[in-house]
């Protein structure tokens, strides 16, 4: 049975919208020149921004299935699953990646005194 509230829009469809819109509005990153630590790891925040809007719409689709469901639905099966697939693997990598970048060009400065002017 799908509820229609606000008008003609159903609790999912004004799910959808709020996904559609969330979606639409992030600021899409962009690494220009040579890429840093902290390139990769606004990219993995915005892992995290998407995973944050899916999850909400997932949600939406677990209530709506529980709703018309004739048994039990185990609801933790729609709480965040785009977060916990990405936790640990993409994100993971993309602080992996970040850190080495970091790492790479710590070892390419020159030392902190010739940088500070000492001799």
């Amino acid at each position: 049975m799908v509820e229609r509230i606000s008008g003609t829009m159903s609790r999912l469809e004004q799910a959808h919208h709020a996904l559609v819109t969330r979606l639409a509005a992030l600021r899409v990153p962009r690494i220009v020149g040579e890429p840093d630590g902290a390139d990769i790891r606004t990219l993995a925040d915005h892992m995290i921004e998407v995973a944050d809007g899916v999850d909400a719409y997932m949600e939406a689709i677990g209530r709506e299935l529980a709703a018309n469901a004739p048994c039990s639905v185990d609801d933790a099966l729609f709480s965040r699953p785009l977060f916990a697939a990405i936790d640990g693997n993409a994100l993971f990598e993309a602080h992996r990646i970040a850190d080495r970048l970091d790492a790479d060009r710590d070892d390419l400065a020159p030392p902190a005194r010739t940088r500070a002017g000492w001799r």
